[in-house]
């Protein structure tokens, strides 16, 4: 499965895409330091994105992209979206 880089602009296109779609966006599941940290997109018939934060140095970072089969969402990721009710209440957000 191939990881590709995604500027800012084509993260928040995409995360206004799947919230036409009826998706969901699990925002910074996982905080970042200086971007979007770990990010997450699900919609009915198209497949979930997982949007990771990389660390470059102290100024920078870049941000990947992965698309997995609904049904092939590894545990980990699963595991953050089912929390993330309980994540954005910790966070008072």
């Amino acid at each position: 499965m191939a990881v590709r880089e995604i500027s800012v602009d084509q993260i928040e296109r995409l995360k206004l895409k799947y919230y036409e779609l009826g998706g969901n966006v699990y925002e910074e599941a996982v905080p970042g330091t200086l971007g979007w940290g770990t990010t997450i997109m699900e919609a009915e018939g198209y497949k979930t994105a997982v949007i990771q934060e990389r660390y470059l140095n102290c100024w920078s970072c870049w941000h990947s992209i992965r698309f997995y089969n609904r049904s092939k969402v590894p545990r980990k990721y699963r595991q953050l979206m089912d929390d993330y009710p309980t994540i954005i209440e910790e966070r008072g957000w």
